[in-house]
């Protein structure tokens, strides 16, 4: 009998992502209060059964506002990843298939953008270019193009010598058909870890850009931001501070451990 061995890494993490994707899906259909509601008498106000997280500076509910900004650093992220993933994916494949000069290209190209750092780099270009939600998007998943290739492009390079890949040629298959059809499907099970590791980055990244101010524009709400503005309140309203920098950590923590238990579980 084989022996069952639990995951601790990937249960935890799998079942906190989905509790937070939950909650984030809620809020694109509900949300108890409008986000841009403002409200003097509820100024700093305390958790209560009214509001379940208080209210901001601006008598502004919350937890109304997690869920939007939390929505907001979701969908930053899947594009993000999904921009990086698919741009990644034709590169690695190209250059991992058929190698030669735009292999050795592409790949120097990915190694110096891959030498320097991601955020430092989407911040200098939307200093200069202007901040908002689908700037960073694009630029933020322009940037991740680069990790997606090398593991494709590796994956490639492996598989184009096995023997379903010249079994495909021997029957006549297309270049395009074995890459895309083929290689493909094996690649995206190896690629699920990266894809989480990438997904939790792009939270990061745009989290880290709307707190210095760059990232996404008000009336949009935005974790970063928030946690940004609730620091100036940090003794007046601790529990702004609190619950907006709980909702970072679970979300980030949650992806995390997916993306470990993942990695372990193809070990």
């Amino acid at each position: 009998m084989k022996k069952f061995n639990f995951n601790g890494f990937l249960w935890i993490g799998g079942l906190l992502s989905a509790v937070m994707s939950l909650l984030i899906v809620t809020g694109f259909f509900w949300r108890p209060y409008s986000t841009t509601a403002m409200n003097a008498a509820d100024k700093f106000a305390r958790p209560s059964l009214a509001h379940l997280m208080g209210c901001d500076d601006l008598g502004r509910d919350i937890f109304s506002r997690v869920l939007e900004g939390a929505g907001t650093s979701f969908l930053i992220a899947v594009f993000v990843v999904l921009i990086g993933f698919v741009l990644g994916t034709v590169i690695g494949a190209l250059t991992g298939y058929f190698g030669g000069w735009p292999d050795e290209v592409l790949m120097r190209i990915c190694d110096a953008l891959t030498a320097f750092p991601s955020i430092l780099l989407a911040i200098v270009v939307v200093a200069v270019v202007g901040g908002g939600k689908y700037t960073i998007t694009w630029v933020l998943g322009l940037l991740f193009v680069p990790s997606f290739a090398r593991i494709v492009r590796a994956e490639y390079a492996r598989a184009r010598e096995m023997n379903y890949v010249k079994s495909a040629r021997l029957m006549g298959a297309g270049p395009f058909r074995i890459m895309f059809r083929h290689i493909l499907p094996n690649v995206i099970a190896v690629m699920l870890p990266a894809l989480t590791i990438g997904f939790n980055n792009a939270i990061l990244a745009e989290a880290s850009m709307s707190y210095v101010g760059i990232g996404v524009q008000p009336p949009d709400a935005s974790l970063g931001r928030m946690l940004s503005e609730a620091q100036t309140y940090l003794k007046a309203a601790p529990h702004y501070v609190l619950f907006v920098a709980l909702a970072i950590v679970l979300l980030i923590l949650g992806f995390s451990m997916l993306s470990e238990g993942l990695q372990h579980r193809n070990r």
